[in-house]
């Protein structure tokens, strides 16, 4: 992962930093969180099984992964809205680095 820190362009630029993150953070960032979205869904909700007929195995229904996706797409359909969403959980513990966005 890369985190890249420029020098802001803008002459009117309120902050004189730029912070970055790479694609593949953003994707190890989203996965995390569609992963704990979707465990806490299970652990409301509870899981639903379903038994595949020639094997017995049992399987979920959705997986952890796809419910918290839904979650998670909900929660980030603007910048804004997902910077809200990313304060609440981290409870404002990381608000100094939410801040210049």
């Amino acid at each position: 992962m890369h985190y890249i820190v420029l020098k802001n362009p803008r002459p009117d630029a309120e902050d004189e930093l730029i912070y970055l993150l790479t694609n593949m953070a953003i994707a190890v960032l989203v996965y995390i969180l569609a992963i704990r979205e979707g465990l806490l869904k299970e652990c409301r909700d509870g899981i639903r099984w379903v038994r595949d007929k020639a094997s017995g195995f049992e399987y979920r229904a959705v997986s952890v992964f796809l419910k918290g996706m839904d979650i998670v797409r909900r929660k980030a359909l603007n910048l804004a809205q997902f910077i809200r969403y990313l304060r609440k959980i981290t409870n404002g513990q990381y608000a100094s680095i939410f801040q210049n966005i």
